[in-house]
């Protein structure tokens, strides 16, 4: 699907806007794809004498995922601050809070 939507990509045909829209998209899916499969690509290739110590750097890992989104999130929300309807700062807001 990844790749899909890659090859469309060069097919896009439309404004600079929605190019970088999509490119943001396509940033976020794989670097989210990065951090959720990388902790399981530890435990899917571990094997031999590593094995033990394999599992407990996978169990770290896949605790602190929380945290690593968290954090994934924190920076992705102040690159586009502003952008997001929920932000009061933000000047496209229709809405006001009394």
């Amino acid at each position: 699907m990844i790749v899909t939507k890659v090859v469309q990509a060069r097919n896009i045909k439309a404004v600079d806007g929605k190019r970088k829209t999509f490119r943001k998209h396509l940033t976020m899916v794989l670097s989210l794809f990065l951090l959720f499969g990388l902790t399981w690509s530890v435990a899917f290739f571990s094997y031999g004498p590593m094995l033990v110590p394999s599992y407990y750097i996978f169990t770290v890992l896949n605790s602190f995922q929380g945290f690593f989104l968290f954090v994934y999130y924190y920076h992705i929300h102040n690159d586009v601050s502003g952008s997001f309807s929920d932000d009061p700062d933000s000047t496209d807001s229709n809405t006001t809070i009394a």
